[in-house]
């Protein structure tokens, strides 16, 4: 049985992480605007292109995000397609969890950890791995035209931090293929097309 002293005390420390600046660039140094809504708080944060929902259980705590695409509207040929994109996309990324919510069957994105390993290193990780995913389900999804830019933003910002910190090309497609779960060869070619562009052209990250 989960302890609730212990479950309060990593809600601070993780509600504090969020709102407390770092001197990196990571996702966790960035300082997150946090407005508690109920039972969940939302998080956000202008580099960040998508809004996060953050809420705790007695053993686990999660982040969601709500990516805005409704499939209840649409036509069934068109919804099958996507229900089985999200299955090959959760049997491909192993962190993160793709699936339908709400009255219009919205696509959430969700990563769940435990709570009695939580560290700030920890959190930064699925931050990372959340946000890196959606890379993928956009293209999986063929919704490039929707999101495109501030996806690709993300993961520019993602590859340029960790090159910073000192990790090589072979470490950052390491990790994009183990943690995230890009195939080898897209991993690949998204980490040379960034380091080779920097950030000024990235048109050509979705081909």
């Amino acid at each position: 049985m989960a302890d609730p002293e212990k479950t309060t005390g990593v809600q601070e420390s993780v509600l504090q992480w969020l709102q407390t600046p770092g001197n990196g660039k990571r996702l966790i140094d960035l300082e997150w605007s946090v407005k508690k809504a109920g039972n969940l708080y939302i998080i956000q944060n202008e580099k960040v292109p998508f809004t996060i929902l953050l809420t705790f259980g007695d053993r686990t705590l999660n982040l969601i995000v709500d990516t805005g695409v409704e499939t209840a509207i649409l036509e069934n040929q068109k919804r099958l397609t996507i229900y089985r994109s999200l299955l090959i996309l959760n049997r491909q990324v192993e962190l993160v969890k793709f699936m339908l919510d709400g009255m219009n069957e919205n696509v959430f994105a969700r990563v769940d950890m435990e709570i009695a390993g939580m560290t700030r290193d920890v959190l930064d990780e699925a931050l990372n791995v959340l946000l890196s995913a959606l890379y993928i389900m956009v293209k999986a999804l063929n919704l490039e035209d929707q999101f495109n830019q501030m996806v690709v933003d993300r993961m520019v910002d993602t590859i340029n931090t960790m090159t910073s910190e000192g990790k090589s090309r072979d470490d950052i497609v390491k990790y994009l293929v183990e943690h995230v779960g890009f195939p080898q060869k897209d991993a690949e070619r998204v980490v040379d097309e960034i380091l080779q562009k920097g950030s000024s052209d990235t048109e050509d990250l979705y081909r």
